[in-house]
This record gives C-alpha cells, structure tokens and sequence, in this order.
C-alpha cells in the first residue's frame, strides 16, 4: 500500500513537470527496502503499518509509541534469524522488494527503464545482510551500462547493504546513494569516493558525474549536527580524490530544506540531507541550473523527506536540459 501511494504521488509530480526538450529524466527512491521472505514478523509489521496508514490516523512519521517499540524488536530478530537464513537455499526463501511496485508506477509516468530491482543490491545469500541498500534509478531510456556497488558498512548498520546503484548515459554517469549514518562524515566521504574511483574506469567516455541522494550531510552552514560534517565538506573530497581530471564539483540543488524529523513540520527543525551533485572533467563546459524545488507533503503520508526536483542544462552549447528528481 505505502509503496503504491509512493509510487502514485512521484508518477503524477513527474507527469506534469517533465518536457518532450528534455534530453533525460531521472529518479532516485530512497529507503524502498527488500529483504528475503523467510521472516515473516517483518512481513506481518510491514502489514500493519500499512494497516495504520489506511485509518488515515497516522502517517510516515507519525505512528504510535508502541510501534516504534516493536520495529526495533523486529530489526533485533531479523538480525539474530539471518544467521539461520544462509543455511537456506534463496530458491526457498523468495523476496520482498516494494521497487516493483514504485517502477510500475513511474514508468507509466514516462520512465520505464529502471535499475535496482531483482535484489540488485543485496548481498550474496552467505553474507550476513538482511535489507539491500533502499535505493531504486528510473529514467527515461535506457542506461548504457548499470550496476551497484556496496559501502560494506560496519556496525549498526552491516545489516543494511548501502552502497552507489550507478547508470551510464553516454557522458553522463548518474550515481544514486543514501549515506550511513553511524560513522564518522570523515569516513562516509572516504568511503563513497573509493566507490567512484572503483566505478569510473568501467565507464569510458565519462565527462560529467551527476550524484544523488540521502548524504545525511547538511548543506545548511553551520550544520545543525555539530557532530556532522557540510556537504562542503564532501565537495572537497571529491575534487581532491577522484584525480586531477576532475576539477569541479557543484552542488545542484543549493540549500534547500528537505527534511523535518517531526510531524508538524515546524520551520526550526528542517534541515537539508538530501542533494544533487555535479563532479566534471577539466575542459566541461560549465552547467546551468534551470530550477530547484521540493515538494512538501505535509501529512507525512509518504516520507519525512520532501520530493527534490532539480532542472538542468549540462551543457550550455548543447542546450539540453535534463529533469532530476530525487
């Protein structure tokens, strides 16, 4: 149910803001979690979230104390069970994977070519990982070439096979990602470029790296987690560690709020996690950003996150523009 009202809302914010001049459109899901089916007390709580959904009651970030308890319990048994899954055949134990649902409805919005489904991102059956990485690439035709590769997290988070799910489009690689959150900025930042410098070479031709996603990094200086480092900070990682070829790196979508962490969404608790990211070559003619905008809902119905929405034109002298959605 959560993933058709998902699915629903995009498709139609898609609909009516994506042009015939656009050259490509492109959307990044977040947190659209898969897991294997030999655990049925994550199916049934998954039931009943979208039980209390339907009462109209309560919302993404809105549900009662005594669900939160029982999540928390559920994630401590499907860690303790994964042991007990590698024994069994994956022939056996099937997959839940709500993407399916979320690509139907957006490729009747015009994006049909998706990558991430079919347990692209979870691990092999003999690691010890419950979810895949969330994360779900549409676009308007098809990649070149696609794939994922993981952040091998650590912690409380080795449960959660993060990582980069990446498509090529002649020269451009679009990278789609949601950062950990229980290691340092430092660390995260180190980590994701190593994931680039792994994926850059098996794309040639690539002049312009356009990165999405949740980077739990604020764009907000200072930020509002003194613990946690701006995306600044990550602009410089990756003009100092990709190689001297690539001189540039932009952040697309400015400062914009899109996330509040409680349900009346009050202004003093919006913070900016989630970003659109421009790394070019040396010699790539600048972009230009048409328009940014985030679309609130403010029921919580869906997320906690507003919808980024980034319009633009890599290439000035082309006159492309290109449609992001995040």
């Amino acid at each position: 149910h959560g993933a058709k009202l998902v699915g629903g809302h995009l498709a139609e914010a898609v609909h009516t803001r994506s042009t015939p001049s656009h050259d490509l459109i492109v959307a990044c899901v977040q947190e659209a979690w898969a897991f294997r089916c030999g655990q049925p007390w994550a199916t049934l709580l998954r039931a009943l979230q979208d039980a209390l959904l339907r009462t109209g009651r309560y919302a993404g970030n809105h549900e009662p104390w005594w669900i939160t308890i029982l999540a928390y319990f559920v994630i401590f048994l499907m860690a303790v069970s994964q042991v007990l899954l590698v024994l069994v055949p994956d022939r056996y134990c099937g997959l839940y994977d709500p993407k399916a649902r979320l690509a139907k409805k957006l490729a009747g919005a015009g994006l049909p070519h998706a990558v991430g489904l079919g347990g692209l991102s979870l691990k092999p059956h003999h690691a010890p990982c419950t979810l895949d990485s969330g994360v779900l690439l549409c676009a308007s035709r098809p990649a070149d070439a696609s794939g994922f590769v993981t952040f091998g997290l650590s912690g409380a988070e080795k449960p959660l096979n993060k990582g980069v799910i990446w498509a090529h489009f002649g020269e451009v690689l679009v990278c789609c990602t949601h950062f950990g959150f229980t290691t340092s900025s430092y660390e995260r930042c180190r980590v994701f470029c190593s994931v680039l410098r792994a994926v850059l070479p098996s794309n040639p031709g690539v002049n312009q790296v356009l990165l999405l996603g949740d980077f739990n990094m604020s764009s907000i200086c200072p930020p509002p987690n003194p613990d946690s480092l701006p995306v600044v900070a990550l602009l410089d990682f990756l003009e100092g560690s990709l190689g001297p070829e690539w001189v540039s790196a932009e952040l697309l979508s400015g400062a914009a709020p899109t996330y509040w962490p409680l349900p009346s969404y009050p202004e003093d608790s919006a913070d900016a996690l989630d970003h659109i990211i421009l790394v070019q070559r040396d010699g790539v003619e600048s972009a230009r950003t048409i328009s940014v905008e985030v679309l609130v809902d403010t029921s919580c119905a869906f997320s906690d996150h507003g919808v980024l929405v980034v319009d633009v034109q890599l290439s000035v002298a082309r006159g492309v523009p290109i449609l992001l959605w995040l």
